[in-house]
């Protein structure tokens, strides 16, 4: 218990340069705050929202930032998404050859907008549900599902990040 704060403050330090455990912070905070109390869990609401606001929210006042950020986490359409396999080269190459439909690229967006908050939504709730129960590493690895599995592209060192944490567990079996 005396490392959430410390795992916390890194978790949202390890945000600001790489936007993917993002949603991986309110499920752990809603864990900690379950099992440990709001009191005991300050310190690390407190740490995880300063260095949120000042690596997340304060660059958005630089101009292009969002449009970066934004940019790379929606889809920007280059591409037929076919690289990987993800939920949404169903919209990208699918759809598109096999009946001819397709969606425009703002739709795609709100389609990846709404998967995400959707499964999210209902990680959180699990979590909320079952902190006494859940592990804090399942719950890092419940927000990383939740960012990946609607992603537009996926990349072979996401598949090795989402394996630390179960290393982490210390299980090699489940591991493999």
């Amino acid at each position: 218990a005396r490392h959430y704060t410390t795992g916390t403050t890194l978790l949202a330090l390890a945000t600001v340069f790489k936007l993917h455990p993002i949603l991986a912070i309110p499920l752990v905070l809603t864990w900690q705050t379950k099992t440990q109390g709001l009191r005991k869990t300050l310190p690390s609401l407190a740490s995880t929202t300063t260095i949120l606001t000042l690596g997340l929210l304060a660059p958005l006042t630089l101009p292009g930032y969002s449009e970066t950020i934004l940019g790379f986490n929606l889809s920007t359409g280059f591409g037929n998404g076919t690289s990987s396999f993800t939920i949404l080269n169903l919209f990208y190459a699918i759809l598109p050859h096999t009946t001819n439909l397709t969606l425009p690229l703002q739709t795609i967006n709100q389609i990846w907008i709404i998967a995400t908050t959707t499964l999210f939504t209902t990680i959180l709730l699990t979590v909320r549900a079952n902190a006494r129960t859940i592990h804090p590493v399942d719950i890092a690895l419940l927000g990383l599902l939740a960012l990946l599995l609607p992603l537009r592209q996926l990349y072979t060192q996401y598949i090795v990040w989402a394996t630390i944490p179960f290393l982490m567990r210390g299980r090699i079996r489940e591991t493999i």
